[in-house]
């Protein structure tokens, strides 16, 4: 994704951790939630010192085949932030 992504001159979003294994039948829904919480890791003036707004779990398919599943965890932290 980033090599095709600098083809067309567009940034991606920061990866925190590619090897991650994640077995949501193990891992309980509030860990993960507390987990979206936290700074943004995106670089520039406002990025270190503004809350993320969440994270973006994707599955990992071997091979050429793209991801199939994904979900993102919307940061309660950026939730009561915003109003929202």
């Amino acid at each position: 994704v980033k090599v095709l992504a600098g083809v067309f001159g567009l940034e991606t979003v920061p990866v925190i951790n590619e090897r991650q294994k994640l077995d949501l039948t193990q891992t309980p829904a509030e860990t993960l939630i507390q987990t979206a919480d936290g700074k943004s890791m995106l670089s520039g003036s406002k990025g270190m010192h503004q809350l993320r707004e969440g994270l973006v779990y994707r599955e990992r398919a071997a091979g050429e085949n793209p991801s199939k599943y994904s979900f993102k965890i919307i940061s309660n932290e950026y939730l009561l932030k915003h109003g929202i």
